[in-house]
């Protein structure tokens, strides 16, 4: 799957040491539920044991220099019909528009390929711009849970987002409408 400036792929051990690099950044890392890496034989098990293994989990891959810049996963609920996302952006790689870019083809992908009826997310309060990206991609504020979780040695804020098939694809309609003006 790709979209104008990236490749969505599983994963393979041929993106170990660009997962390492994101992977064990203390800035990149600061705002993921999971503990930076802490060397590359980590990052090794969590390509095979958890990345390889997951359906719906991509590599972000820049074309231009065919690079693993981050990671998107698509978690399922079966029974709801719907998706939660997360991910995680080389912060190299900040800044671009990779990231909304990533979320408007998952989107795409989450409403018009599998058919699901809602996709949401979380983000701690703090990460704005996480919440932006969110935001530009449609996805509204559900909720502010204060100090919800104890992370990293403190509690968090997170903040639900979710979006709607019939959401997204008025908005689909809207957008075909404008453009063809």
């Amino acid at each position: 799957m790709e979209s104008e400036r990236l490749i969505f792929k599983k994963f393979s051990l041929v993106d170990l040491d660009d997962v390492f690099e994101f992977g064990s950044d203390d800035e990149t890392c600061k705002f993921v539920t999971w503990d930076k890496h802490k060397n590359i034989l980590e990052t090794e098990k969590v390509i095979t044991d958890y990345f390889m293994k997951n359906k719906y989990c991509f590599a972000i891959v820049e074309k231009i220099s065919n690079k693993c810049i981050g990671s998107f996963e698509f978690k399922a609920d079966i029974k709801n019909n719907s998706l939660s996302f997360g991910y995680v952006l080389n912060k190299k790689f900040w800044n671009k528009g990779y990231m909304t870019e990533t979320l408007n083809f998952m989107l795409d992908y989450a409403f018009n390929t599998l058919k699901v009826n809602r996709v949401c997310a979380a983000h701690i309060k703090e990460n704005i711009a996480s919440g932006k990206v969110m935001e530009k991609c449609g996805l509204e504020i559900e909720g502010i849970f204060e100090d919800v979780e104890f992370l990293k040695g403190r509690y968090i804020t997170l903040v639900y987002r979710a979006i709607l098939r019939k959401n997204y694809l008025k908005g689909e309609k809207e957008y075909e409408t404008i453009r063809n003006a």
